[in-house]
């Protein structure tokens, strides 16, 4: 099931979607990964690190793939974010998260969206195949 929610659908809507992006006048896909993608986890279940992971080898190979096509194809990997499932974490759950985190706090929903924006925009034009990472320096690689 998490396979199929977080790869898969995101391979299947890139398919439905290309006959669009090819007549677009500035294509871009975005896709979401994560820093579980990236590291395969801290507190994340296997599956949902291999789902993540999978979108990464994705959104490369697709930004090879696409590019005759001019569509920019990059990804955005949050590090962990502010969400309803956070805010249940215990405090020393927390406190040990944080200590992993350099800049010290949680990503904020706004900080994934400025980093979609920023790809989705004009200003990105010539990046494609890039792995954002959105973590608070959780991640730097």
């Amino acid at each position: 099931t998490v396979m199929a929610v977080n790869l898969k659908s995101v391979f299947f809507m890139v398919q439905q979607c290309l006959p669009y992006l090819k007549e677009s006048k500035y294509p871009r896909i975005v896709n979401i990964s994560s820093l579980a993608g990236r590291m395969g986890g801290f507190e994340t279940g296997l599956a949902y690190s291999a789902s993540k992971g999978g979108i990464i080898a994705l959104t490369m190979g697709l930004a090879r793939q696409l590019s005759p096509f001019k569509i920019n194809v990059n990804a955005v990997c949050p590090g962990t974010t502010e969400t309803p499932i956070t805010k249940a974490f215990t405090p020393e759950a927390m406190e040990r998260l944080l200590t992993r985190i350099p800049l010290g706090r949680l990503g904020k929903p706004e900080d994934m969206a400025a980093a979609v924006a920023f790809l989705a925009s004009d200003d990105a034009a010539f990046i494609t195949g890039l792995l954002m990472d959105v973590n608070g320096g959780m991640y730097m690689g």
